[in-house]
């Protein structure tokens, strides 16, 4: 996240953003009269009725992080070894009956190849620098999408014509697919997995405070 913040910073939105409310920049005259032929709703000649609601659909939820938990964990195993679905559980703190729904749809889509057998396991089935962080999200979650007007184009929301932010979402929404596509599973290949090195983290204040105290 440290490093999602930094890139957003740097994006570099000043001028984007002048145009934008140069083109929301209506006159005080102007906005009177506007609100004077408006009903309740705020809309030019429209009867009084609900707006159509407009909802996030951006949600990384816990299969994404389960799958990333699992891809990168198998990243960080010799290549071509055979990985076990308890290994996974017991490294990466995933709850089995979510861990077997997941490498089945890893395997679905080409990710994972899966070999049975006592001898059996999982293994990955390309290489980890070219699985994206995007690919896996929109794998479980489908397209990427911050708002859903961007994703229906049909006129989901009655003020899209005029709407004066779609811009702006459109413009997040290019910079996070680019952004999440750039990083891979390469990129956080766990070797040693998530559960040892929690538990190493967590021991190491309580020997800092033990050495501080002998002495």
């Amino acid at each position: 996240m440290e490093q999602f913040g930094h890139f957003l910073a740097s994006a570099g939105y000043v001028d984007f953003i002048s145009a934008i409310r140069h083109r929301c920049s209506v006159s005080e005259s102007e906005s009177d009269i506007q609100l004077s032929k408006a009903g309740h709703n705020g809309v030019v000649g429209a009867n009084p009725e609900p707006c159509s609601e407009r909802s996030s659909l951006m949600n990384v939820g816990r299969r994404v992080d389960y799958a990333i938990r699992a891809l990168a964990y198998m990243a960080g195993q010799e290549q071509h070894r055979l990985i076990r679905r308890s290994e996974i559980e017991a490294c990466q703190g995933i709850p089995r009956h979510f861990l077997s729904k997941i490498l089945r749809s890893l395997v679905a889509a080409g990710f994972l190849e899966s070999v049975a057998g006592a001898r059996g396991g999982f293994r990955l089935h390309k290489p980890a620098s070219e699985i994206s962080f995007l690919q896996v999200y929109e794998c479980f979650e489908g397209e990427l999408c911050l708002i859903e007007c961007l994703r229906d184009t049909g006129s989901s929301c009655s003020f899209t014509d005029g709407c004066t932010q779609i811009d702006v979402w459109k413009v997040a929404r290019q910079k996070l697919f680019d952004y999440l596509d750039s990083v891979s599973i390469a990129d956080v290949a766990d070797s040693v997995g998530l559960q040892r090195r929690c538990s190493v983290t967590a021991s190491v204040p309580a020997v800092a405070v033990e050495s501080s105290e002998t002495t």
